[in-house]
């Protein structure tokens, strides 16, 4: 399969391998970029993979390791716990995601540039490296067991999410409620599968949207909660972080919303944060990916500091927690 050539990553140790994926047959079924293939092969690579072509990606994703790399940083590593969770981006595609950002670039292009950072941070810790989705795009890439179809599985190289954003181009509407359902539908069959038993690994989901839903995330997701009480699954099961890309007041209002709004009446579940990234770190700064997991691992300290048994919440401090 490889060549065998040893290289030194920022993300891996000394004169370890390299880690190189397949281009994968992620055929597109909507909103291709203008002018660009409906098959990802045949996207000019942004890099030269050393993998035997006659192996089926399928194959080669089901040889990668499952289990979470262990950290090779020092206890007070802010990224660790990242290990032990899997991490899904959703990306919002819809038409206004290619307007402007206000410091010369377009949204699509910042959370582009993020989701390569997150890409390679989270490979550091998880081996499976993140899965990708869209509101509107799917790929025609089989789904891994337990996972929804339509995505972009194991992506771990930023070069990788720089090919999945070369064919991918905004267009449609927010139909953020419908494909939260679609995404975490699997999770949650497998968490009911248990039976009491052991859980499948918690999953963090990473929403990148700059409007206002046109469906009923909050539903969604109110059953979300429901079904996670309904097995008793551990507070920190599902966590679901909304970023606002850009400054639309209506779209602030909404994902405020649906953080303030989805607490389970019965138990006090939290799952849903939303932030408005220039009101954490200010406009001038725009979407990092550090920053992002920075806040993502912040709500998870939260959830995880939730104690239901004496009926109260600590109290949590979004600054406070990542360090801004």
């Amino acid at each position: 399969m490889s060549s065998g050539k040893k290289s030194r990553s920022p993300f891996s140790g000394e004169g370890s391998q390299s880690p190189s994926l397949p281009h994968l047959p992620f055929s597109t079924s909507a909103n291709v970029q203008p002018g660009s293939s409906a098959v990802f092969g045949d996207v000019p690579p942004a890099y030269t993979s050393r993998l035997d072509p006659d192996i089926s990606p399928t194959a080669l994703l089901a040889q990668r390791p499952s289990r979470a790399v262990p950290p090779r940083e020092c206890d007070n590593d802010q990224f660790a716990l990242l290990a032990n969770y899997d991490t899904v981006v959703v990306i919002d595609d819809s038409s206004s995601m290619s307007e402007s950002n206000g410091r010369g670039r377009s949204r699509w292009d910042e959370v582009g540039d993020a989701i390569r950072q997150i890409a390679r941070v989270c490979t550091r810790y998880d081996a499976d490296g993140i899965d990708m989705y869209f509101l509107n795009h799917r790929s025609a890439s089989p789904a891994p067991p337990g996972r929804a179809s339509g995505g972009y599985y194991n992506v771990g190289t930023a070069e990788q999410v720089t090919e999945i954003f070369e064919i991918v181009w905004p267009c449609g509407m927010t139909p953020t409620g419908a494909r939260l359902q679609d995404i975490l539908g699997p999770h949650l069959d497998l968490c009911e599968r248990a039976g009491g038993g052991e859980m499948p690994k918690p999953v963090n989901v990473i929403v990148f949207t700059d409007g206002i839903p046109t469906d009923d995330p909050a539903g969604i997701l109110s059953s979300v909660v429901h079904r996670l009480d309904h097995v008793k699954a551990p507070v920190a099961q599902v966590g679901v972080q909304f970023f606002q890309v850009g400054r639309d007041k209506g779209a602030r209002r909404a994902l405020m919303s649906l953080d303030d709004d989805l607490r389970s009446r019965s138990t006090g579940r939290d799952i849903v944060d939303a932030v408005t990234w220039d009101s954490v770190l200010g406009e001038r700064n725009g979407l990092t990916g550090s920053g992002v997991l920075k806040v993502v691992l912040g709500s998870v300290s939260k959830r995880l500091d939730w104690q239901p048994m004496e009926g109260r919440k600590k109290k949590f401090s979004l600054r406070r927690l990542v360090g801004f």
